[in-house]
C-alpha cells in the first residue's frame, strides 16, 4: 500500500515534537539550583569540618576540595569504563540491581531499629 506526499505531510505534522528549545529552561533551572546547592553545601561542609572535627580552615578546604574532584572526576572514568569495556546496555542493569539491594538493605535496617 502507498502512501501519497499528502498523507505522509499530514502524518508527519500530527507527530508531537519533543525536546528542542522547549527544554532549556528546565536544563537552566535544574543547572542553575544545582550550582546553588552545591555553593551552600561547600560553605555548610567548612564550617561543619571546622567546628565537629576541629580542623583549620586551610585542611578543611583541601579535603572538600579532594572530595569534588574526586566527585567530578568518578563519572568520567565510569563513563570511559561503560563506553569502552562493557556491553551495551550491561552497567544499567547492574547499577539498576545494585540500587535495588541497596534499597532492600536499608529498608531492612531502618525498620529493625525503630
Amino acid at each position: 500500500m502507498e502512501t501519497t506526499t499528502d498523507e505522509r505531510n499530514s502524518t508527519q505534522e500530527l507527530k508531537r515534537k519533543n525536546g528542542g528549545l522547549r527544554t532549556m529552561p528546565f536544563i537552566i533551572a535544574n543547572e542553575t539550583f544545582e550550582k546553588v546547592a552545591g555553593v551552600g553545601l561547600q560553605a555548610n561542609m567548612i564550617l561543619y569540618l571546622q567546628n565537629e572535627y576541629n580542623l583549620s580552615s586551610a585542611t578543611g578546604a583541601t579535603i572538600l576540595f579532594l572530595w569534588l574532584a574526586i566527585s567530578y572526576f568518578t563519572p568520567i572514568f565510569g563513563a570511559f569504563v561503560s563506553d569502552s569495556y562493557l556491553e551495551e546496555y550491561c552497567n544499567v542493569r547492574r547499577a539498576g540491581n545494585d540500587s535495588a539491594m541497596a534499597n532492600s538493605h536499608y529498608s531492612k535496617r531502618k525498620a529493625s531499629t525503630l
